[in-house]
């Protein structure tokens, strides 16, 4: 895993006889410039609940730059500063290490 994917949709309107639509826009976050063993810039990390999340780049096995939750808490949570996705979708990719 050495990449997040944001993909963001508005649906198509029919307003007047005119067919309005807004394009699609996908953005592909990707961690490789980022310091190993730090967070990751442009972040907000947060949780709900109780706890204390822990996010920081790491290497893979494959040498690609991912983002790594190690600490404990009830939901983490970590959002990309700027995104705004309105009935849209968002898709990633993950491995589960232990638990």
């Amino acid at each position: 895993m050495t990449k997040l994917v944001l993909v963001g949709m508005i649906a198509v309107a029919q307003l007047g006889g005119t067919t309005m639509a807004s394009r699609l826009s996908a953005e592909t976050a990707s961690f490789e410039t980022d310091a190993v063993g730090g967070p990751p810039r442009g972040w907000l990390l947060t949780l709900t609940g109780k706890g204390a999340p822990k996010w920081t780049v790491e290497r893979d096995q494959g040498g690609g730059a991912v983002l790594k939750q190690s600490g404990k808490a009830t939901y983490p949570l970590a959002f990309k500063e700027g995104t705004n996705i309105r009935d849209g979708f968002v898709e990633m990719k993950f491995k589960p290490i232990s638990g």
